[in-house]
């Protein structure tokens, strides 16, 4: 196991177990008094938990005293990354509460973790060249914020795209090689690392919220890239 890039195999510290817990109140809906069926309301974001049980071994309790207080500073402030024995993918999140707990030999502790976030995936890339319409299906049960880059081979005055929300993406004054992306984790939008959202009509950032995503534009002489992290639980 690790936490941050850090082994803890080099602290004599072992993974036991780890617990999975999906959000418990993220679905959206109301049902007030005297009503014959709930409202349906827009579902809401919610962390999992991910709990984890590690057996710290030392050479005596004030050994292992200090290593649960390293193991506990390696949690903080968070958020932290997980790789946790035996699962694929990374456990991004944050800690809420860290307990040792005392075994019947001095030369061993058990601790547990828990953590409130989600799983994450290897990133996925998918490009289209030469085409105006692309059908996305979405791998991850957590909607995902997505990297939009589209790349010219010639000059286009304006590009339009659909399929992003309600309303239409309109990119302004595009540069053969030169890409435009938008970054739908850190909203922003830029060309050659400079910003283009003067030029930009948006209206929503480029995210995999739904199951399935159909995006259009209207000019095949422009690749598009759409990049995400898929997450879990």
């Amino acid at each position: 196991m690790k936490i941050n890039g850090e082994n803890l195999a080099r602290y004599r510290t072992t993974q036991l177990t780890v617990a999975f817990s999906p959000p418990q109140d993220g679905a959206g809906y109301e049902w007030p008094d005297g009503m014959l069926a709930p409202i349906n309301e827009p579902a809401t974001q919610k962390c999992g938990t991910c709990t984890v049980e590690l057996v710290i071994r030392g050479d005596n309790r004030n050994e292992i005293t200090r290593t649960a207080s390293t193991l506990h500073g390696l949690c903080l402030p968070g958020p932290v990354e997980l790789v946790l024995d035996g699962y694929k993918g990374v456990y991004k999140g944050y800690l809420v509460s860290f307990a040792p707990e005392k075994t019947i030999t001095p030369k061993a502790y058990k601790v547990k973790a828990v953590f409130e976030g989600w799983l994450q995936d290897t990133p996925v890339k998918l490009a289209y060249t030469g085409q105006t319409q692309a059908t996305l299906h979405r791998v991850g049960s957590r909607p995902a914020a997505c990297v939009l880059t589209i790349t010219p081979r010639a000059d286009v005055a304006a590009l339009t795209m659909t399929g992003w929300g309600v309303h239409d993406l309109v990119v302004k004054n595009l540069k053969s090689g030169h890409s435009v992306v938008i970054d739908g984790t850190t909203g922003l939008i830029t060309q050659d690392g400079q910003n283009k959202a003067p030029e930009v009509t948006i209206w929503a950032l480029p995210a995999m919220d739904c199951k399935q995503r159909t995006i259009t534009w209207d000019d095949a002489n422009c690749d598009v890239t759409v990049e995400y992290t898929p997450l879990w639980l």
